[in-house]
């Protein structure tokens, strides 16, 4: 009798170590929805852009509150070009590798900083010539994270993002010469998430 309430106490311990967010063992799926807003200084101008990202992933917990698993990404941008009232639909996807640390601040509050290295495709339109574009990007995202119920959560948070490596260029015909430059953009945006784990 006695080893069996003594079962039960550690299977109830187990289960009720099991009822929190960043537990050892726990999958974490969820999605993400973006405002975007950058600029791109360079010798010619400023590029400018506004537009809205989605990143479904998911993180699986290697230990307590550590975290490593990976997202998708679709974005559509519009892209407005130094000395031109013209703007350009820049459609993106991507998969984007990443790593998450769970910092409890209340019973229901955590902090979830995230790192995450991007591999993505761009491709767009101008003058009428389809471009596709490959780019590597560093991003941080560190959303609060309120656990509503057990099992589900909402976030909000500042994200910033840089272009690590790109093969994008825009040629432009100036007075004096015809200009190349390669495009390597630094991105600011507030972005929600909302999941769950299990």
């Amino acid at each position: 009798m006695k080893l069996t309430i003594c079962a039960l106490l550690l299977y109830a311990g187990a289960a009720a170590a099991q009822e929190r967010f960043g537990t050892r063992g726990t999958v974490a799926p969820s999605g993400s929805v973006g405002v975007i807003y950058s600029t791109t200084p360079t010798d010619i101008g400023d590029f400018d852009s506004y537009g809205f990202s989605i990143d479904p992933g998911a993180m699986f917990f290697v230990a307590d509150d550590i975290a490593v698993g990976g997202f998708a990404h679709f974005s559509y941008v519009s892209l407005g070009q130094p000395g031109s009232s013209d703007r350009t639909l820049v459609k993106e996807v991507g998969i984007a590798p990443s790593v998450g640390w769970n910092l409890w601040l209340g019973e229901r509050v955590s902090l979830f900083p995230q790192a995450t290295v991007r591999a993505s495709w761009r491709s767009f339109s101008v003058g009428g010539n389809e471009s596709t574009d490959r780019l590597i990007t560093a991003q941080a995202f560190v959303p609060a994270l309120l656990h509503v119920t057990s099992h589900f959560f909402l976030g909000l948070g500042p994200t910033i993002s840089r272009d690590l490596d790109s093969t994008q260029r825009f040629g432009f015909v100036t007075p004096t010469a015809q200009t190349t430059v390669t495009v390597k953009t630094t991105t600011i945006a507030l972005q929600s998430v909302i999941g769950g784990w299990f």
